[in-house]
């Protein structure tokens, strides 16, 4: 160890993505400065978040990802021995900062960052400093890190050439000593030899050549190197017996190599790698962090030039139809109508035969018209989803704990398209043609996955004419939806009759391909829609359980999508809306997160960021009434989907959407974390919030490992933000008086997860506690006074998880 200059022992690089593998016995730590970074190993995926950290064991291969992110790797020389060879014991460091926090990442982290900042200015020679904090690291990692394994010395024979092929693919630029490496894999090294030759095919020594003349050959190509640093830097230590093995192997001198394959093709002067971050770029990212670590400030400018109208309408999935017969469901759905303005009121299996029976020439729709009923009371256009989904209530991602089929036998489709002919010849009776009209009708394309999930696979196909026709297929699903369109639009030609309800999935590239080839069908939907659920396991074919909760890291998951599927609606000839029909972080309905502060931002957030894109967005779910099974009966908190517990107390999502649904008229500002609208000439709405995705714990640890008490450990951790707002004004508004009508939603300020917890318990709530609750679980509100003038100046701070709501009136 060279105790002169510290920076000997300290290397420290940036790295973006690929394989991270260390065959050496030094520490090598990955740690993340600012924005995400997901690493993987065998079975294993970690998310790394800023101020994460994870130590990469000796010999193990990890997976590197990040995209917007500032990530680094730190080497700290360590030469103690780590095994003995007499015996099966070995110690690593190993461990990271996501699966089990413990005080001492605290300390990990504190080091780090001091070993960055000394790294920025280095120049100054603060050599005691920097060795402080190299040992005082590498004292922790010792204390906290090391651990003692017993070494496998059967590992398989191809475990052990696969390890060190990838050394010798990742170290051949220098000193390969395979007496070392022989050691370390228990075997001799004559064992070694043959071993490696038996199973690649050529010796260890060629291979490493190989690898050498690779790296060579690109630098020949690509550089103005001369020859002489090439071979050095490619780990050729003689320059003779370089230019006799590169001679034997391409038929020619290196330079001769350089001058006949280089013709045309330009050459760049810089290496294509970067080993070392630059000290102004390092300095400039730790000063970016500080500022975040301190809070924000953050100014914002807007002018009324660009506005434009806001056409978004909101859709809420009211459920299984059946349940809206349950008279508490059908109150709550009825009580909240003065106070949330939904256009369409979503409901699924309206014609099962468990509501209209399943007697074709007696079908009973006196239930059919109680449901209708109270979705039309409500102010709600009827949307409905015909296909055969039932109803289904997850408690994680394959477990159910409630399913009712759509139908336990196999239908026919004729029989089902004589349904839906009755069906609407008696709804244009009861409701008249002009209302008929306004509704959708969304077809529902079955999943095979789902299907399987609830035993239904029945359901995957109908018969018609006596055959198969398996709707889980596209083709078949475009006849079926073409029969089913044509039956309604002979009886009312205005409806709008669409699909599928397919489901967003990890890789959604087939979603295009879906739209492509409903495009060459001779009759086209009116509409297009989709579910979007991140890493919703349940719906799509990605079964890997990577993680131990498969909610998606990526915070724009949900307009990258919409994205992508509206180009993709774009390049095809189906000039038609796109609506998302069914959209919520998680499809569980015995999930805590359902019922954090959280919800009511990330609702708000991805309605803003895809307003550009769809015409349409529904939530999943309503209410907790719809969730209900015997194992939550007498419970008010249990982690469902809905906007509502199950006795109507309203949570965050609720109050999200009271605000989205008064953002109306002109927008004329749009960010992921503030909209800004005109609703008439003398009023502008303003909806904020302060978004925190979840952190790394969350990915790491069960459901059950969080309580009501301390479920916001699991979410980003982020200082309030201030805002400076100026606004433009147009001249009828620039000497008015301004009223100003604020409110805001805090988890401790009107959030229903925190005035439940006060009172102590959630089970078996009376009517008294139940009213006290819905009396408490509102936003703050507060009234302020101005004159304005040709600008509107605002300034509010803002914290995490807080909706801010802000009704500006001009009074002249």
């Amino acid at each position: 160890m060279q105790l002169v200059n510290p920076w000997e022992n300290i290397k420290i690089e940036k790295v973006n993505n690929g394989e991270l593998y260390f065959f050496d016995n030094h520490i090598h730590l990955i740690y993340v400065l600012i924005g995400d970074a997901s690493l993987s190993h065998e079975d294993q995926y970690f998310v790394l978040q800023k101020d994460d950290f994870l130590i990469v064991p000796k010999a193990q291969s990890y997976s590197l990802s990040s995209k917007n992110a500032e990530v680094f790797h730190l080497t700290l020389t360590y030469e103690v021995t780590m095994n003995n060879k007499d015996t099966d014991i070995e110690y690593i460091f190993q461990g990271n900062s996501v699966e089990h926090s413990q005080t001492a990442d605290y300390e990990v982290v504190k080091f780090i960052n001091s070993i960055l900042q000394l790294y920025v200015f280095k120049e100054y020679n603060q050599n005691a400093f920097v060795y402080q904090n190299y040992f005082g690291l590498i004292g922790i990692l010792e204390k906290n890190y090391r651990k003692k394994i017993v070494l496998d010395r059967k590992k398989s024979a191809i475990k052990k050439i696969e390890e060190l092929k990838f050394y010798i693919d990742n170290n051949f630029n220098k000193e390969i000593k395979l007496s070392e490496i022989a050691s370390s894999l228990f075997l001799s090294e004559q064992y070694l030899s043959r071993l490696f030759s038996k199973e690649i095919g050529i010796s260890i020594s060629d291979y490493t050549i190989q690898k050498r003349l690779e790296k060579v050959r690109n630098e020949l190509l690509h550089t103005e190197k001369s020859v002489i640093d090439i071979a050095y830097e490619a780990g050729f230590s003689n320059i003779n017996s370089f230019n006799r093995i590169f001679k034997k192997n391409q038929g020619m001198t290196p330079s001769d190599y350089r001058k006949e394959v280089k013709q045309g093709i330009v050459v760049t002067t810089a290496p294509e790698t970067m080993t070392e971050p630059d000290f102004n770029d390092l300095k400039r990212l730790i000063e970016k962090k500080a500022t975040s670590d301190a809070g924000e400030l953050k100014t914002i400018q807007i002018d009324m030039e660009n506005r434009r109208n806001y056409e978004m309408q909101f859709l809420i999935n009211l459920g299984y139809a059946a349940d809206l017969l349950h008279y508490k469901f059908a109150q709550q759905i009825l009580a909240n109508k003065q106070k949330i303005n939904f256009s369409y009121g979503r409901i699924w299996g309206l014609l099962s035969p468990e509501i209209i029976g399943d007697h074709q020439e007696k079908l009973d729709f006196s239930q059919v018209d109680l449901i209708l009923d109270t979705v039309i009371q409500a102010g709600m256009t009827p949307f409905l989803e015909l296909g055969f989904k039932g109803k289904t209530i997850y408690s994680d991602y394959r477990t159910l704990i409630e399913n009712h089929p759509f139908s336990k036998v196999g239908l026919s489709l004729e029989a089902y398209l004589a349904v839906i002919e009755k069906f609407f010849s008696h709804c244009l009776s009861r409701y008249g043609y002009a209302a008929v009209a306004s509704w959708k009708v969304e077809v529902w394309k079955p999943q095979k996955i789902v299907l399987q999930t609830i035993n239904a696979l029945h359901l995957s196909e109908v018969t018609t004419n006596g055959r198969p026709l398996k709707i889980i297929e596209d083709k078949p699903y475009f006849y079926f939806f073409s029969q089913i369109s044509q039956r309604i639009k002979k009886i009312v030609p205005e409806i709008a009759v669409g699909g599928c309800g397919i489901s967003v999935e990890i890789n959604n590239s087939s979603v295009g391909d879906f739209i492509r080839a409903w495009q060459n069908e001779k009759i086209h939907p009116d509409f297009f829609s989709v579910g979007v659920f991140p890493m919703d396991e349940i719906k799509s074919d990605f079964t890997e359980e990577k993680r131990k909760n498969p909610i998606s890291p990526d915070i724009y998951f949900m307009s990258r999508h919409i994205k992508t599927i509206r180009k993709s609606l774009d390049q095809s000839q189906l000039e038609i809306p796109l609506y998302i029909t069914e959209f919520n972080v998680t499809i569980l309905n015995r999930n805590l997160i359902n019922d954090t502060a959280f919800k009511g931002n990330y609702i708000i957030k991805n309605v803003i960021e895809v307003l550009p894109y769809c015409q349409m967005v529904g939530y999943w779910l309503y209410s907790d009434a719809a969730t209900v099974a015997k194992d939550v009966n007498d419970r008010e908190i249990f982690g469902g989907s809905g906007l509502l517990t199950q006795n109507g107390i309203p949570k965050s999502g609720f109050h999200a959407f009271v605000f989205l649904t008064q953002m109306t008229g002109q927008v004329i500002h749009s960010s992921e974390d503030l909209l800004v609208t005109m609703p008439d000439p003398y009023t502008i709405n303003i909806l904020a919030t302060h978004y925190a995705h979840l952190n790394s714990s969350y990915y790491y640890n069960s459901q059950g490992s969080f309580r009501k008490e301390n479920i916001y450990t699991i979410f980003n951790n982020k200082l309030p933000r201030s805002v400076k707002l100026s606004i433009q004004l147009p001249t009828w508004l620039a000497a008015a008086k301004v009223k100003i009508k604020t409110k805001n939603l805090l988890p401790e300020r009107g959030g229903h997860l925190e005035e439940i917890i006060k009172l102590r318990t959630d089970q078996s709530l009376d009517a008294e506690e139940i009213n006290y609750l819905m009396m408490n679980c509102i936003p703050e509100m507060h009234l302020d006074y101005l004159q304005a003038n040709d600008r509107l100046s605002l300034n509010y701070e803002i914290e995490t998880h807080e909706i801010l709501f802000k009704s500006i009136q001009f009074i002249n």
